[in-house]
């Protein structure tokens, strides 16, 4: 039985550092396990700047016969398709959108296995306001589903736990090019507003003028600056160098490329092969959604599309390089984010030891009004 699958994530553009398997990886991929049909694997590139194109794509790989798609890497690409998923009764399996508000208009074909930044704002806001005893922490982001998203989490959850976070937003355009001329005005917000903090709420590339303005003012060298798993710091790294990146801190979950489990060594050096650098995150996220996805259904009558459902809710896969994955009823994969800081250029996981010297300087070289 012929069986078509499809893989529809960016070779280009913002989200590109996230789609995360070539086509002839994940061709390989599903070539290497044992499988009691055959998938053929149809490709569409995505545009997270022109939705109509990703609801195109969706259309044509409708026509074509395919029973579940791979993507979108974008927040906003997963929101688009999500109701024509649910109609055409059509898999929607995201290996990288993260927005909350899949949660509420996912419907029962959408899943991912990229957890919700609810997750990530809960643990940022616990360490900020809870531990680390920072209480001014101002939001600034990108004019994007993403960046909305996980900024009105980091307020929900922020507001638990100070009284002192701002009560407006500042946002900027999601195009680098055209954000280039608003940085001198935002970072003069910042300094207006004078906070402790700032939470950082864009793509990597969205983000690097703004840090490159903020490292230019003298009144913000004391700054903390908080951001989620999104933070691709190398590209920061490149652009800017690694003093730019220094003691940014951010949530992100575990993934090492080098970890000697046979899985995740084999994997990664796969990649490197063709890639020329180590997988990150993303791409172990991109690898396990087309293993979770064939396993599932591999079994079963995909002409009956109820079927195909059933089997991903009950889905529990126990052999991806990320470990074991089940959805909620809401088609989220629940995983525990960790905490991080750069130093010296590297990422290091930030330890009590951390977070109590914070916390030391807020209270002694940081005051601020009793709440």
């Amino acid at each position: 039985m012929r069986v078509e699958g499809s893989h529809c994530l960016p070779r280009c553009g913002k989200t590109a550092a996230r789609s995360l398997v070539s086509r002839n990886q994940v061709t390989q991929e599903t070539g290497e396990l044992k499988l009691n049909k055959k998938y053929t694997l149809i490709y569409r590139d995505e545009d997270e700047t022109n939705l109509d194109s990703i609801r195109d794509a969706f259309n044509e790989l409708k026509a074509e016969g395919c029973i579940a798609i791979i993507g979108p890497a974008s927040s906003a690409g997963t929101l688009a398709l999500t109701p024509l998923a649910n109609e055409s009764e059509i898999i929607l399996l995201s290996p990288s959108s993260s927005s909350p508000e899949i949660n509420s208009e996912g419907g029962d074909w959408v899943f991912r296995n990229y957890p919700s930044d609810t997750l990530e704002a809960q643990k940022l806001a616990t360490s900020i306001f809870g531990k680390m005893l920072i209480k001014k922490v101002l939001m600034v982001r990108a004019k994007n589903t993403f960046a909305e998203g996980i900024t009105y989490e980091m307020l929900k959850f922020g507001r638990q736990g100070s009284k002192k976070i701002p009560n407006y937003v500042i946002k900027f355009d999601a195009d680098p090019a055209v954000a280039e001329a608003e940085w001198p005005s935002v970072v003069d917000k910042i300094v207006e507003e004078n906070p402790q903090g700032i939470f950082m709420a864009a793509y990597t590339d969205e983000l690097i003028g703004l840090i490159k303005e903020i490292r230019t003012r003298e009144e913000l060298k004391n700054l903390y600056m908080f951001t989620c798993s999104a933070f691709v710091w190398d590209d920061v790294i490149k652009s800017l160098g690694k003093d730019a990146v220094e003691r940014i801190i951010f949530t992100g979950y575990h993934w090492d490329p080098t970890e000697a489990k046979p899985k995740i060594q084999a994997f990664s050096e796969k990649f490197f092969q063709d890639y020329h650098y180590q997988p990150s995150y993303f791409a172990a996220t991109g690898y396990d959604a087309v293993h979770i996805l064939v396993n599932a259904i591999d079994g079963i009558n995909h002409s009956i599309a109820d079927e195909v459902q059933d089997q991903m809710n009950q889905l529990e896969y126990k052999e991806g390089i990320l470990g074991s994955t089940d959805f909620s009823k809401r088609g989220d994969v629940t995983r525990i984010p960790d905490l991080y800081w750069m130093k010296d250029g590297v990422k290091v996981a930030m330890v009590d030891e951390d977070i109590e010297l914070i916390k030391r300087d807020v209270l002694l070289n940081q005051p601020g009004d009793e709440e």
